[in-house]
């Protein structure tokens, strides 16, 4: 497509840029400058959103942090909650924080399917699931989704970043503390 000649207005904006530039050079300069940055920046920026959902997309944020089914209002809102630790040990519970029954595991995790035997029963689940920004909920930034549920709901929730859980529920750093020792001592 062809570009329809510059108006007079046009072609005058630009001599009088020249003329600016010929009598300030460091002005010009510094306006190159600035529109040389411009343009770097703004695809940087732009591209800086999309590694945010890149990485919350990400199979290992599985990892290290607390899911739960629903937001807990209260110490004796009953829940199902499911953490993985980076040693391929987990722990499933379901309950209150006065009472609760816990499930151990060990796992492991390739790609985006984790393959799970109990230690009770010995039984084991395999499935596929999907880690990802959600909005369903406004006490949490991250859903975990697996297509079929090793225990309990097919979704669980979580934070996008590490102690962002105990600024939500002050007992959750407790709650993982003590789910990680009792996975030590299940080995």
């Amino acid at each position: 497509m062809r570009r329809a000649p510059r108006s007079t207005y046009e072609i005058g904006m630009w001599i009088r840029f020249l003329k600016v530039c010929a009598r300030r050079p460091l002005a010009a300069l510094s306006i190159v400058l600035m529109l040389a940055i411009g343009l770097v920046a703004v695809p940087i920026a732009l591209t800086h959103g999309s590694d945010r959902t890149e990485a919350a997309t990400n199979p290992r944020q599985l990892i290290g942090r607390v899911w739960l089914d629903k937001y807990p209002r209260n110490g004796r809102d009953e829940i199902d909650l499911i953490i993985f630790f980076g040693s391929g040990f987990g722990v499933y519970e379901h309950g209150s924080r006065y009472k609760a029954t816990m499930e151990f595991f060990e796992f492991e995790r390739q790609g985006d399917k984790v393959e799970m035997t109990f230690f009770q029963d010995k039984e084991q689940k395999k499935t596929k699931f999907s880690v990802k920004t959600c909005t369903d909920d406004d006490n949490f930034d991250l859903c975990l989704d697996f297509d079929n549920s090793p225990r309990g709901p097919k979704r669980y929730r979580s934070w996008g970043s590490d102690g962002e859980d105990s600024a939500h529920i002050p007992w959750a750093r407790d709650w993982k503390l003590a789910a990680e020792k009792r996975a030590r001592e299940a080995q």
